[in-house]
């Protein structure tokens, strides 16, 4: 019984962590970010943020240490560099080894195996699996000639309204924000405020990498 137990409780483990989302959040406006999702968890990748500064960073002692850590750092470095100086390396014969090169029609056969096996079965498995989620989209063209400004509002327009046509008919991008396309004559930069999230699961993120990795061997197999 407590086998089964242990058993029930490892399956479940890996249950778990098959359904656990990963994914990626990109917020670019005045105060961009990239940060990494796994889970409930979500780690800030850039920028890091600053530590605040408190009073203790301006004691003297901490200056001291500060100093100290970096004459330690300078004298390592140095020190690295006397070594690499007296130690030379030794001469190594390189035997030459002589490949058999590839014919052309051989070399444009493997190349249309991996475009047709590996990145089409990946990159449609991939855009099956992918889920994206915006919480905001909005721009303000402006530039420094209005009519330029009034051409790119048009272009950006057309984009955006295609956009949504094909987020229609997909179920795999879901919009939760304020989304449009505006114009400022006043301004010279055009500013963004442009925020969503792109997620897989654990066991689609395996079964992607299966495909690539059964679509190479078998264009290995046939050019071998």
């Amino acid at each position: 019984m407590i086998a089964l137990y242990i058993i029930s409780g490892i399956m479940l483990l890996f249950f778990l962590i098959a359904i656990t989302c990963v994914g990626f959040r990109v917020r670019i406006s005045e105060d961009s970010a990239f940060s990494l999702c796994v889970g409930p968890v979500r780690i800030r990748l850039a920028p890091k943020r600053k530590k605040p500064l408190s009073v203790r960073d301006f004691e003297i002692k901490k200056f001291r240490k500060r100093r100290i850590k970096e004459e330690n750092k300078y004298r390592r470095s140095l020190l690295k560099k006397q070594k690499k100086k007296r130690e030379k390396p030794p001469e190594e014969k390189k035997e030459e080894t002589k490949k058999s090169k590839r014919t052309p029609a051989e070399t444009f056969e493997f190349v249309s195996g991996i475009l047709n096996y590996v990145v089409k079965d990946t990159v449609l498995k991939f855009g099956r699996y992918l889920r994206i989620k915006i919480k905001s989209l909005r721009v303000a063209v402006a530039t420094e000639d209005a009519a330029k400004t009034a051409v790119l509002f048009g272009a950006s327009s057309q984009l955006l309204s295609e956009f949504f046509r094909i987020a229609g008919e997909t179920r795999q991008v879901k919009i939760r924000g304020p989304v449009g396309v505006s114009y400022d004559f006043t301004r010279q930069n055009p500013s963004y405020d442009i925020d969503f999230a792109m997620r897989l699961r654990v066991y689609q993120i395996v079964s992607i990498g299966i495909t690539a990795l059964r679509g190479y061997l078998k264009i290995k197999k046939t050019a071998s």
